[in-house]
Parts: C-alpha cells; structure tokens; sequence
C-alpha cells in the first residue's frame, strides 16, 4: 500500500503524511512492514515521526523542535 498525500487524525492534531509504504509480505500476511513519515503540529511544537520496519517490532523515531524530552 502506498500513501500518498495523507492525513491522520489524532486527538490535538492532523498529522501530514506527504508519502509511506506499507507492505505485506506472502510469509506473514498479518504483520506489516512500515516505511512511514509524517509531520504535525502540536502547540508551539513541530513534531516529525518516522515509522519503519516491521509493526511487530514498533519502531518509531520522533523529533521535534523546540526539543521535547523522549
């Protein structure tokens, strides 16, 4: 599946997603691979997110600026 122009909805923000990936691979059709990237803000916060990987493994990066504690 690829995203294209995205948007998704969270309680205190519309986070943009201007393009990602996720894949569904034949040997486990329920677990999907992300490559997604998206960006929001929240307050006075810039908040970028990178989701990659399998869904399993929940890896998720974000960053934000002013910087926010993890």
């Amino acid at each position: 599946v690829k995203l294209k122009g995205a948007r998704a909805f969270l309680p205190f923000t519309t986070m943009e997603i201007p393009e990602g990936r996720v894949e569904f691979v034949e040997s486990n059709p329920w677990m999907p691979i992300l490559d997604v990237r998206g960006h929001a803000e929240v307050l006075e916060y810039e908040i970028d997110l990178h989701a990659s990987g399998p869904l399993s493994e929940g890896r998720l990066r974000l960053r934000s600026d002013p910087p926010l504690s993890q």
